[in-house]
């Protein structure tokens, strides 16, 4: 499932029920990915959306969500928030941007898995027994991290 953080504020209640809606009529799929474009959890410039933070992620924790994949920051990090995996993927080709664990509020540490200022990409390969999530290093073609859930 793909959201347009832009299109809606995502505070309002016609917006959330309908978002408690389509995820709980998603219910029943063996793994669930939802992609926005601002981070909820971020170290790198643009900081994290909080409003994914405040209204978004509990609705996620509530309907099961595996993975949430965003970008905007330019660069690659990994958090895991009350067992869901957050994913920033923005090394695409523009500049890079640092990932700025030194400054990180600690209860946030605690969250974070790994991160890297790389130009990556980033491939799942999903069975009904595995989801692999695998990040590439587009300048060698080496592996940065895997990670799977089952």
């Amino acid at each position: 499932m793909v959201l347009d953080g832009y299109a809606s504020g995502w505070t309002g209640t016609e917006d959330l029920e309908w978002l408690d809606a389509t995820l709980e009529q998603l219910s029943d799929k063996r793994w669930l990915i939802v992609s926005y474009h601002e981070p909820a959890y971020t170290f790198s410039s643009h900081g994290p959306w909080l409003t994914g933070r405040e209204f978004l992620h509990p609705l996620m924790l509530k309907h099961g969500v595996d993975i949430v994949v965003s970008g905007h920051n330019h660069c690659y990090e990994h958090y895991i928030v009350d067992g869901i995996q957050y994913v920033v993927t923005g090394g695409g080709g523009a500049p890079l941007y640092s990932v700025n664990e030194d400054d990180a509020p600690e209860e946030e540490l605690a969250l974070f898995v790994n991160g890297t200022t790389v130009y990556h990409y980033m491939t799942v390969e999903a069975t009904d027994e595995k989801l692999t999530a695998t990040v590439i290093v587009a300048e060698d073609g080496s592996t940065y991290e895997t990670f799977e859930l089952d």
